[in-house]
């Protein structure tokens, strides 16, 4: 089995190739949504996880307030780009400001590491907990015009961010005054911090896929439904060159109800031809006799 720094360093590698994939996805795709957003979230997590690995070769202050802080902004980014993709607007600015009141908490608690080590760890699990909940309650959020592998792509990723949840408010549970168990940092290889890799392991292979399966599908339905706004254009057209069934006195045509309307109104409904109406030289001289000296005469 893998030691604890050696998984965390695969998670930093996965999270900056996964960053890598989702932006390179977007020079494909210019109009993909979510993927940019994303593509900054992964490279937070993977700035996170680089920081957390190196720790000890830098300074406490990033080590622990700069990275949780970047941690939380990534997720508010995530957060941010499934609003994109779900259609609904996203506060940016919130997930940053909790960002900051994380870091500047954490930052005080520096002047004694050891004495509020469990406090650290509850108070960025419960903020990104509810973070990854959002991302999961936007994700679960019915929408009537979205085919069905949309929906199946957003459960997947509902999944995925469920999990991440359900590890961080355990992480709460775990390092709470109520619980008597050992304090240990993510680093050490007990249980929980390699559940925390895998979990993210899984976030950061998972989300660049999810984000091009939610956009491949999304553009499938959206070509599904111009084919069929086609078909049915063309439907319309040719029933406008086929048998059309007009009265032979009043010069009316029967719709497909059994109503009958008059031939301007029947070419404004099954056409885009606009009429304008005047008078021909045979009516002219039939109706207005008196203004039509030098025309045509009148049909026998």
């Amino acid at each position: 089995m893998l030691d604890t720094f050696t998984l965390y360093c695969i998670v930093v590698a996965t999270a900056v190739g996964g960053a890598i994939l989702s932006w390179l996805f977007t020079w494909r795709r210019p109009e993909a949504v979510g993927a940019r957003t994303w593509s900054l979230s992964l490279a937070c997590l993977a700035v996170y996880f680089g920081l957390v690995v190196f720790r000890q070769h830098v300074n406490g202050f990033i080590g622990y307030s700069v990275a949780n802080g970047v941690a939380v902004i990534g997720l508010g980014v995530m957060h941010f780009g499934s609003g994109q993709i779900c259609r609904r607007p996203v506060r940016l600015w919130l997930h940053l400001a909790v960002a900051a009141v994380v870091m500047v908490v954490i930052a005080a608690f520096l002047l004694e590491p050891e004495r509020h080590f469990r406090i650290r760890v509850m108070l960025v699990a419960a903020v990104t907990a509810i973070q990854s909940s959002l991302i999961v309650w936007m994700m679960l959020r019915s929408d009537a015009d979205v085919s069905e592998d949309e929906v199946r792509a957003r459960r997947l990723t509902a999944a995925v961010l469920g999990a991440l949840a359900s590890l961080q408010y355990a992480r709460v549970v775990l390092h709470s005054p109520l619980w008597r168990g050992n304090e240990a940092s993510i680093l050490a290889g007990t249980a929980l911090s390699h559940w925390t890799a895998v979990i993210f392991l899984l976030v950061c292979v998972g989300l660049p896929f999810l984000v091009v399966y939610v956009n491949e599908a999304r553009a499938q339905a959206a070509l599904i439904k111009a084919i069929a706004d086609l078909q049915h254009a063309l439907a319309e057209v040719k029933t406008l060159r086929g048998l059309i069934p007009i009265c032979s006195s009043c010069r009316r045509i029967r719709e497909t109800d059994n109503t009958w309307n008059n031939i301007e109104r029947y070419l404004e409904a099954h056409s885009d031809a606009q009429l304008s109406h005047g008078v021909c030289p045979d009516c002219m001289v039939k109706l207005y006799p008196e203004y039509s000296a030098g025309l045509a005469q009148p049909p026998a």
